[in-house]
């Protein structure tokens, strides 16, 4: 039934796959892969749900290994339950990689002494809204000499949109529009009211891409009308 849901959400038949999981954990409660499907499909629709499935799957193993050819190369790779934007599949192929993912968001406090060998740690975290506050056991792997880690989650936590004017500020030829972040609909109205923002603006939400959820909003009536952000969002000059 497990197995059964992983294609049904593959195949973006969502209703049949939470029968399915919920099916698989009727016969098993701490069926992983199950928690694992349910928090994902629940992830839009109820998040409260979500969280609670995602706690159950990753409360009991943090660290998942995808093994790859038997030349591959152990990869180290930190990750979060929520989605981090990084193609893994692309940059990691499994002709030429191990994957040991470590959930960080769920990190033991010394399991950085007891991961799986390794040749890299690579940070999979690309979106810095999807960053987790770093627990000591994930710091201390970090501040090792060996081995390398490529994508240092320090550098990727300096990317966020709201920063990105002053970050590239003075780069010939680049120029980025006003952005903010905002934790709630009633302060886009303060937003507005800062030097170079104003209608039209673009509202994103927290760590969406690809223009899922992004709404231009045009007139203050617009702006009345948008419903309650969840997780908040971040708000853009709208520059044609």
């Amino acid at each position: 039934y497990a197995n059964l849901a992983s294609v049904y959400t593959r195949q973006e038949k969502f209703a049949l796959a939470e029968e399915a999981c919920r099916k698989a954990l009727s016969l098993d409660p701490q069926l992983i892969i199950a928690h694992q499907n349910l928090a994902g499909i629940l992830a839009t629709t109820n998040p409260e749900k979500a969280r609670f499935h995602r706690d159950a799957a990753f409360r009991q193993r943090q660290i998942f290994i995808e093994p790859g050819a038997p030349s591959s190369r152990p990869v180290l790779v930190l990750t979060t339950a929520d989605a981090s934007g990084v193609p893994l599949t692309h940059l990691l192929p499994r002709e030429h990689y191990t994957q040991i993912r470590w959930f960080i968001d769920y990190a033991l406090p010394d399991q950085d002494l007891d991961l799986p060998p390794h040749d890299l740690v690579f940070n999979g975290i690309g979106d810095p809204d999807f960053m987790p506050t770093l627990t000591p056991a994930v710091r201390r792997l970090l501040g090792r000499a060996d081995p390398p880690v490529l994508n240092d989650p320090a550098q990727v936590s300096r990317t966020h949109r709201s920063e990105l004017p002053d970050l590239l500020s003075g780069i010939p030829d680049i120029v980025v529009p006003p952005v903010s972040r905002v934790t709630d609909a009633n302060a886009i109205h303060d937003v507005l009211c800062r030097p170079g923002l104003g209608l039209p603006v673009i509202i994103r939400p927290l760590g969406s891409h690809g223009g899922a959820g992004l709404r231009k909003v045009d007139s203050a009536e617009e702006l009345a009308s948008l419903a309650r952000l969840h997780g908040g969002a971040y708000v853009t000059k709208f520059v044609d």
